[in-house]
């Protein structure tokens, strides 16, 4: 059943904590990560780079594959920290896919997770999404489906064009890139937590195969092996 792999997955999550996120340009960076990564042991970074809550909302505008992120990713891989990257959305200065897949490229040996299947909303510009999917279509990079149900609103469950979002990703990436997530808690707010995975279960458009690697397999390979 791919529902107990996602309660494997939920109740592993609670166990422990992996992730953790600094800013790389505020003063003794240097320090705050060496805390975070050596001292205490976490395992994965978090970049909210978005900017309407992460580093692009009180900083200026920068380059993904600038010299401050890449100096950010050197020590990632150095320590074998998986780096997980919220971009925002379209028409923002943070979407910047094609430069984040620059970075990727210099780092193949590292895992890459990016948020929110590159966050689209409705199929008004789906062809500058499947651009930003296609440059990301690489051997390190996976993408979780956290919010894509919320950012298709007004739409209501059970999210037909969540789930067209989902299938044409699996079209371009294959059946093992993509991960559910729920974005709790502030998706509670207009929807159900079972609602937030039944989209995907309860959907004749995957296959069971595809459900136990959305739904579980792949954010175990990524985060708990």
């Amino acid at each position: 059943m791919p529902m107990a792999a996602v309660f494997r997955c939920f109740r592993r999550s609670l166990e422990r904590t992996e992730s953790a996120c600094y800013d790389p340009f505020c003063r003794k960076s240097e320090e705050i990560r060496k805390h975070l990564f050596e001292d205490l042991g976490f395992q994965i970074v978090k970049f909210e780079v978005s900017d309407g809550s992460g580093l692009m909302s009180y900083h200026r505008e920068f380059a993904l594959d600038g010299d401050m992120m890449e100096e950010a990713l050197c020590y990632a891989e150095d320590h074998g920290v998986t780096a997980v990257f919220d971009i925002g959305r379209r028409g923002s200065c943070c979407w910047q896919p094609e430069a984040l897949a620059r970075a990727v490229k210099r780092h193949p040996n590292m895992q890459f997770v990016v948020c929110h299947l590159l966050a689209p909303q409705g199929r008004s510009y789906e062809e500058e999404w499947r651009e930003g999917i296609r440059a990301l279509n690489q051997e390190n990079v996976v993408f979780d489906l956290a919010s894509l149900p919320s950012n298709q609103k007004p739409e209501e469950y059970p999210y037909p064009t969540a789930v067209w979002f989902i299938r044409e990703a699996l079209n371009i990436l294959g059946t093992d890139r993509l991960m559910w997530g729920s974005d709790l808690p502030s998706n509670l707010c207009r929807d159900t937590y079972a609602h937030l995975y039944d989209y995907i279960l309860n959907s004749n458009t995957f296959t069971d195969r595809e459900k136990e690697q959305m739904l579980g397999e792949t954010a175990e390979r990524i985060y708990f092996e």
